[in-house]
């Protein structure tokens, strides 16, 4: 009985030994932690607000129309840019070949939507709702069949100004762009963004609006879809990047640790997060400076980063 009572305060000692010694050595390691803290470089850095949007396309264009029944052809290409008198189609009729001549000059393209002259600004523009979707685009392929009175494709008369209506969601930047009336747009990832005049502007909400821009641009290879998707530059803020682990509120106030010498203290900032895990900080901070990469577990006092 005594032997089993020896053995049981043996290993409640021996474990009561093992704690003690982790938790030294745990609150040894935490102390060590904060004094050797991991730190990073704030690094110079300008950030271009973009903002997406989807909106649809408007233009000018009407049917052309064939007096014959018969084949058609397209001797200047299914989509082209042409002259007025060009000849666009040719029908063939039990009477011979007929040609359809373009009315004026323009663009030239096979096919259709059904929103030809109806698709207008003043459609549009009104309301708060869903813009519509596209219209689905038929092509009329090379030899198809038409019928007396039907479309053998569209003109759209150039020049002429193409023009964009979205909804988008507003930034102070992007309120301040709109408001100047001019803004870039960038159509593609490897292009440049294109200056556009801001034809119309609404603020709708605090953080929605509603635009009506004359686009830079008008290539032929576009008029197949009235629906586009596009972003704004907004504009840019200038400052330092720095992991956005390195930024605490403490007190109300944001702020990093920053290590000058042996000494960390905790300095107020001001600025925004970015992608990638990184903080914009455009007050408070200069290049160079080195910040505690960890703020959640830092202090303000002595520390060791070699």
């Amino acid at each position: 009985m005594r032997f089993s009572f020896l053995r049981i305060l043996y290993f409640s000692l021996l474990l009561a030994v093992a704690a003690a010694s982790v938790r030294i050595y745990t609150e040894w390691w935490t102390q060590y932690d904060r004094a050797h803290p991991k730190v990073a470089i704030a690094e110079s850095r300008t950030y271009q607000e973009e903002v997406p949007f989807s909106g649809i396309l408007i233009w000018k264009d009407y049917l052309l129309k064939t007096s014959w029944e018969g084949r058609v052809s397209y001797p200047a290409g299914a989509m082209a840019r042409v002259a007025k008198g060009t000849v666009v189609a040719v029908v063939a009729s039990r009477a011979g070949k007929m040609a359809v001549r373009a009315p004026e000059q323009g663009y030239f393209v096979a096919g259709y939507d059904g929103a030809e002259e109806k698709w207008s600004y003043s459609q549009f523009w009104s309301g708060e709702g869903t813009l519509p979707s596209s219209p689905s685009f038929v092509r009329i392929g090379e030899g198809a069949h038409v019928a007396r009175g039907d479309p053998v494709g569209k003109m759209i008369p150039q020049p002429q100004e193409l023009r964009c209506i979205a909804f988008v969601d507003l930034s102070p930047l992007l309120v301040k762009a709109l408001d100047e009336g001019v803004v870039r747009v960038r159509v593609r990832d490897a292009e440049w963004p294109l200056k556009t005049k801001v034809r119309v502007f609404q603020k709708l909400h605090e953080r929605r609006g509603k635009i009506y821009l004359s686009l830079p641009f008008f290539p032929i290879d576009i008029v197949q879809s009235r629906l586009v998707s596009y972003r704004i530059m907004a504009g840019g803020y200038s400052g330092v990047s720095v992991p956005e682990s390195s930024v605490v509120m403490r007190n109300g106030r944001m702020g990093v640790f920053v290590v000058e010498g042996t000494i960390s203290k905790f300095v107020e900032v001001k600025g925004m997060p970015l992608p990638e895990h990184l903080f914009l900080a455009t007050e408070g901070l200069t290049p160079g400076k080195v910040v505690i990469l960890d703020a959640d577990t830092a202090r303000e006092g002595t520390v060791r980063l070699w």
